[in-house]
């Protein structure tokens, strides 16, 4: 979340919204490739990009030196497309200041799930920003 937050100022509570949504869609940031899919096939990283961001995000992690499977290449793909593509979605997410409205904006500007699974994405934004506020009382980065 500190990333986040750096590199789009963005608040704990905006931040907390794109890990919630990230978390949802790896399994609690455990599965790098979609369970029950084959190889060349399903979601792969983070946010399980799919289709044409599945082939963006695999040439990216190649042309920067990076395992498809790693954190930095999630990471790194992820403030790639919300510097480009998806600038969008930091711009509908900056105007959210609730962690409900903040996570359902992401999810339908980043992410847009066919089975949206929304209370598992807001339970794990709730869960993030908990963490990230116990390990930063003051709200520093």
């Amino acid at each position: 979340m500190g990333d986040l937050i750096i590199a789009f100022e963005l608040t704990p509570v905006q931040a907390a919204a794109i890990v919630g949504n990230l978390g949802t869609e790896s399994a609690n940031f455990t599965a790098y490739h979609e369970r029950g899919q084959a190889e060349n096939k399903g979601g792969y990283g983070w946010a399980q990009w799919t289709g044409p961001r599945r082939k963006t995000f695999f040439a990216w992690a190649d042309a920067h030196h990076l395992q498809r499977d790693s954190e930095a290449a999630s990471l790194g793909y992820l403030e790639h497309e919300l510097n480009t593509s998806y600038r969008r979605s930091i711009i509908a997410l900056k105007k959210q200041s609730d962690l409900t409205k903040a996570t359902h904006a992401f999810m339908i500007s980043f992410e847009g799930p066919g089975i949206p699974n929304e209370a598992d994405r807001q339970n794990h934004a709730r869960i993030a920003l908990a963490e990230y506020s116990r390990l930063n009382p003051a709200g520093s980065h």
